[in-house]
C-alpha cells in the first residue's frame, strides 16, 4: 500500500531477559532512574535503565533477535512499556512493530498489542495516562494515522482522532483530561505541514483545537 508507506517515510525521526509470562511483579523504579535505549553492548537496540545522573546503567533487555525502542515508565513506576520489532531492520519500523510491557527490572515481558492487531498495519508512540489505567498511541485507519487510546493492557482500542492525513506524537496533560497530538491538517502531508492539537481525552472523535500555525514542522 503505497499511501501506507509514505505515511511510514513520514514517520522515520520523529521520534529482560527472554520473554516469560510468570514473574511476580517487581519494585517500582527510584524516582531518579530514567529509561533509555542504545545499541551501546550490541548491534540491536537493547533497554536500559540509568540514574539521571548519568551512573549506574543497567541492561533491561537481552534479546538479540529484536530492535527495542520507546520505553516508557508507568506513573507508577512498576512498569516499562516499549516497541519491538525483529532485528536487522532498518530505523523505526512501524510496519512490524508490536508494544511489550515489563517488570521495571527487565523480568516478565509480556505482549500487549502484536504486530496487526486492530487491523492496524502501521503502529507506535504509546503512552501512558497519568493514572496508569489507559494507552494513547497512533495506528493506521483507513490508509492513515489516528490516535487510539487503549485500557493499560493493550486492550478495547478506541479511535479518537479523524485527521484527513496522519495524527502522531501523542501525550497526555498532567491531569490526565487532555491529549496533544502533531498532525496535518489538510492533504497533501509533509513535514513542513505538522502542527500540534488538543483534544478532549474524555470524548473520542471530539473536535481537536489547533495550538500552532507556524508552516514549520512541529513534534512531539
Amino acid at each position: 500500500n503505497t499511501t501506507i508507506l509514505a505515511l511510514a517515510a513520514l514517520l522515520v525521526g520523529c521520534g529482560g531477559d527472554p520473554d516469560t509470562t510468570t514473574t511476580p511483579a517487581e519494585p517500582a523504579l527510584a524516582n531518579d532512574r530514567l529509561v533509555f535505549d542504545s545499541t551501546r553492548q550490541s548491534s540491536n537496540r537493547e533497554i536500559f535503565v540509568m540514574k539521571n545522573d548519568g551512573t549506574q546503567i543497567t541492561r533491561l533487555t537481552n534479546n538479540a533477535a529484536y530492535e527495542h525502542w520507546w520505553p516508557r515508565i508507568s506513573p507508577d513506576r512498576k512498569k516499562i512499556a516499549f516497541y519491538r520489532r525483529p532485528a536487522g531492520v532498518a530505523a523505526d519500523d512501524y510496519a512490524q512493530a508490536s508494544l511489550w510491557v515489563m517488570n521495571a527490572d527487565g523480568s516478565g515481558t509480556a505482549q500487549l498489542i502484536p504486530q496487526g492487531a486492530n487491523g492496524w498495519s502501521l503502529q507506535g508512540h504509546a503512552e501512558w495516562s497519568p493514572d496508569g489505567t489507559k494507552l494513547a498511541m497512533f495506528g493506521s485507519y483507513q490508509g492513515t494515522l489516528q490516535i487510539f487510546v487503549t485500557d493499560a493492557s493493550g486492550g478495547n482500542a478506541v479511535r479518537y482522532t479523524n485527521q484527513p492525513v496522519l495524527a502522531t506524537d501523542v501525550s497526555w496533560s498532567p491531569d490526565g483530561s487532555t491529549l496533544l497530538f502533531n498532525a496535518c491538517p489538510a492533504s497533501p502531508c509533509a513535514p513542513r505541514d505538522y502542527e500540534i492539537f488538543a483534544m478532549s481525552a474524555a470524548t473520542p472523535l471530539a473536535t481537536p483545537t489547533r495550538l500552532t500555525v507556524d508552516g514549520l514542522a512541529d513534534y512531539d
